[in-house]
């Protein structure tokens, strides 16, 4: 890849890309077609590393169109030098972008990430102005949970008269 990755993570990007290739095969194999279980297993696999794939083959295009840009700023026509250097630029920056991504990617998920969480707000000691206090706190989780579209439903609620909590 490049100076930015190093040798072990681009050692990690192959396996991936590996496991990629082999469970695709998996899919079209007679075994896996024949056993719902293994094949849901195997499409579950597939589509959670189909996104790392797709940028590690974005940042190998770029790489590419990179080393060639860097090739064509050595030459000695000026104007086509001005032009490289400026795609050379942008195709840095790009391929910044695609690193950080990749490395958050390749950031293994919590199994805990798909569960449900309950979230109790109580106004604690503070009398009317600590009850204002939590109905405020209500309403900005529960609008933080519609923006991510989740699903939130209300247990028990003990509303003030003002709007509390």
């Amino acid at each position: 890849m490049t100076e930015v990755l190093t040798a072990g993570l681009r050692r990690r990007l192959e396996g991936v890309e590996g496991r990629y290739e082999e469970l695709e095969r998996a899919v079209s194999a007679p075994e896996t077609t024949s056993d719902r279980n293994r094949i849901r297993e195997v499409g579950q696999e597939l589509s959670s590393l189909a996104p790392i794939v797709e940028t590690i083959r974005s940042l190998r295009e770029v790489e590419k169109r990179l080393a060639e840009a860097q090739q064509l700023s050595e030459g000695d026509d000026t104007d086509m030098r001005d032009l490289a250097l400026q795609e050379v630029a942008e195709l840095t920056a790009k391929m910044g972008e695609l690193t950080t991504r990749l490395r958050a990617q390749l950031v293994p998920r919590d199994p805990l990430d798909e569960k449900n969480v309950i979230v109790e707000i109580r106004a604690g000691e503070g009398g009317e102005e600590a009850a204002l206090f939590a109905g405020d706190l209500y309403k900005m989780y529960l609008r933080y949970a519609e923006r991510h579209r989740w699903k939130t439903e209300e247990l028990s609620a003990s509303r003030s008269d003002k709007g509390g909590f």
